[in-house]
Parts: C-alpha cells; structure tokens; sequence
C-alpha cells in the first residue's frame, strides 16, 4: 500500500524547499505521530510540533491505495510519499508572441501562471467526475515524468506528452487541465525551479489574412519550444481550449472545398508537436466539445484521450453537497436526478439562483431553500430543452 501526503508551507515560510531538505524531516513526523490515515484526511499545521512547528499550514492526504475510505496503517505502508509546496500569489501574466510576417494582422497571446497557484488552491477537490478519471490522469502524469527523469529513449517507447480532454461543453474540462497542472506543480515541487500554465489562445491563432494562419501557429509553438530549452530546470504545461479550432479535420475541409490556409494551419500545428516531442519539460493538454471534427493525425499523437463528462446523478448530488453542506443527503439526490442533464456551469449556478428566487432576505429557511432549488432546476431543464428545439 501506498499513501501520499500534500503539505502546504505557510505563505511566510521562506526557506529551502527545492532541495526538499523539510520531506525527511516531515516524513519522520508522520511515522512517529500518526498510526493510521486515510484519504481525504486534513492535518492542522499547528499540531505539528518539533523542528517543524509553525512551517505547515495543513497536510493532506491526498491518495491512499486501497478501498476507498479504509484507513490504512503506517506501519504496513510500503511507501510514503510526502510533497511540500507553498502557494504563489503572482498573478498570471498576458505574453504577446511577436510573429514576423506581412500579413500579420494581429499577435497571438499566452497567458502564464506561475504554479502552484493560490488562485487554484483546492480546484482538484472541488471537481467531480467518473471515480476513475482523476487517478488516471494522475497514474499518466506520474509515469510521464518518471520516464523523463530516467531518460527512457523515445526510440524504445513513443509518447508525445499530449492529453486530450473531450466532453459536452460545461462538463468541467478546462477546470479538470488547470486542476491537473496544478497537482503536477505541488508533486514535483522539489524537482523543477518553476512549473509554469502557458494557456494558449487559439482563437489569436485564426487570422483574417489568407495563409497567415500558419505563420500565427509556428510563431506560438516556435517560443514555446525556446522557452521549454532555454529553461530545462523549469515544467510547462501547455493548455490549449477548444483545440478543434486549429485541429480541424482536413479531410472535412478538403471535402467542404474551404480554404486551404485552414489545412495549413493543421499541418504547421502537426509540425511543432512533433518539434515538441523531444522536450522532457513540456506536458500538453488540450481540450475539445467536439471530438469528431479533429484531424485523425492530431488524435493519433494523443496520448491519452479522455471522456470527461456530468454523466452519473450521484456526481451531481456531490457538487450539491458542496455547494449546499447543510442540505440533507436524500433531498440532494432528489433534486439531482431532477437535475440529470445539466452542464456543470448550470449546476453551480442554483445556489445562486435559489437563493434569489426563494427570499429578499440575506437567510433563507432549509424548506425555502429545498423548494427554490427544485423551481429553479426545472427552470434550467426547461431553458436547456427549448434551446434544442431552436
């Protein structure tokens, strides 16, 4: 058995956490103060005492192999590990990529977080999805950098270091890439100098000009790939929203008789894939609503295409849970199996229009609020179905 343990420094702590001298010292707290944990489980920092007293805000258990929910004890775990981080503060900046050309009408932008990021602190927990979708992606993750960090040669195992996360719109898969980007940012805080979120905006990617699609294209994946070899001390995990916009099918465009700069903007984004294939710093994540109209090249690079989607009532009766703790358990599952079908934007957004239909009050009764929640989810059923029917 296997536990692993996130342990978040306080924001003031400003010693060595690269070289993870505090993991030793931290690991031997645990065996010493803790006889079992189990997942999920949250430690106080300020119960922490000895040479480590007042430097963690909290430790969480994150993973424990094993059946859900079962304490494991430390003595029979065969391994510990223990990831020490702390938050930055900075917020993300907006990069204009400058791109040479005549035609260029407009620069592309980039926008970068520098991670583990406090504006995504929690974002992993507040997710939920299929039960086996975010240890995957976690199991994917981890062999990733391991076989980076041991230098297997790409001549023996092919992998291009890209993840494909499709789904209906509003299903959480933008949030589900920042929240893994950030997990990969804590676990291997130790490891690299930085881990940085370059989001690229795909839509700067589109150019009115004819031909100038491309040159917009290699101009973004030209500095990324500069970035990534002029700092291998450093990871980056390139997001790219809605990656059909520039992984159109070109054999749907060929048939369509649509313009030929939107075959060429697929085959330069083809082309610097595979330039980035060789960078072990690099993890790609991209995104799609509309896994069908991607190129058959690009989903032949993927290498783990993943379905993410709202598809079980008992996941949304989860996000209810957290969103409403206070709400009985069986009334929740009622309202989500009335709720089966809405998008996860749609879901997280009930609380508030609950509360604005049910009273003009800053308080609204347990029986009040039941009542809105029901009225106001037959109001989004209804608002989604007549938007099919148009």
């Amino acid at each position: 058995m296997s536990i692993t343990v996130e342990a978040l420094l306080r924001q003031g702590y400003r010693g060595e956490v690269r070289n993870a001298d505090v993991n030793p010292l931290l690991l031997g707290w645990i065996h010493t103060n803790c006889k079992t944990l189990s997942r999920g489980q949250t430690i106080d920092g300020a119960d922490i005492a000895g040479l480590l007293a007042g430097l963690f805000d909290r430790l969480n258990v994150s993973d424990v192999s094993g059946p859900e929910g079962e304490a494991v004890c430390i003595s029979k775990a065969r391994v510990i590990r223990v990831h020490s981080y702390k938050y930055s503060s900075s917020p993300p900046r907006t990069i204009q990529i400058p791109v040479m050309g005549d035609g260029a009408d407009s620069n592309p932008s980039v926008l970068v977080y520098e991670l583990p990021s406090i504006s995504f602190a929690d974002l992993w927990e507040q997710l939920f999805f299929e039960p086996d979708i975010k240890p995957m992606l976690l199991r994917f993750v981890s062999s990733l950098l391991l076989f980076s960090e041991r230098g297997v040669s790409l001549d023996r195992v092919s992998w291009n270091r890209i993840v494909l996360l499709h789904g209906s719109a509003g299903s959480g898969k933008t949030s589900l890439c920042r929240a893994l980007a950030q997990k990969i940012a804590v676990r291997s805080f130790s490891k690299f100098s930085r881990v940085k979120l370059v989001e690229v905006n795909t839509r700067t990617l589109m150019s009115r000009f004819l031909g100038d699609g491309s040159r917009l294209v290699d101009g973004v994946f030209d500095w990324i790939l500069e970035q990534a070899r002029t700092a291998p001390d450093q990871f980056f995990c390139i997001m790219m929203d809605e990656v059909e916009s520039i992984a159109a099918s070109r054999k749907a465009a060929a048939a369509a008789n649509e313009p030929a700069d939107a075959i060429r903007v697929v085959n330069s984004l083809l082309t610097s894939l595979d330039k980035l294939k060789g960078c072990r710093n690099i993890l790609i994540l991209a995104t799609s609503n509309l896994l069908g109209t991607i190129d058959e090249a690009f989903l032949d690079r993927v290498d783990l295409c993943q379905h993410a989607s709202l598809s079980y009532d008992y996941k949304m009766a989860c996000i209810f849970r957290d969103l409403c703790p206070d709400l009985p358990s069986s009334k929740l599952l009622a309202i989500a199996e009335k709720a089966h079908g809405l998008s996860g934007r749609a879901l997280k957004r009930i609380p508030l229009l609950m509360h604005v239909s049910s009273s003009d009050d800053e308080f609204v009764s347990l029986s009040s609020a039941l009542s809105a929640m029901c009225q106001v989810v037959d109001q989004e059923r209804e608002a989604v179905q007549s938007i099919a029917e148009a």
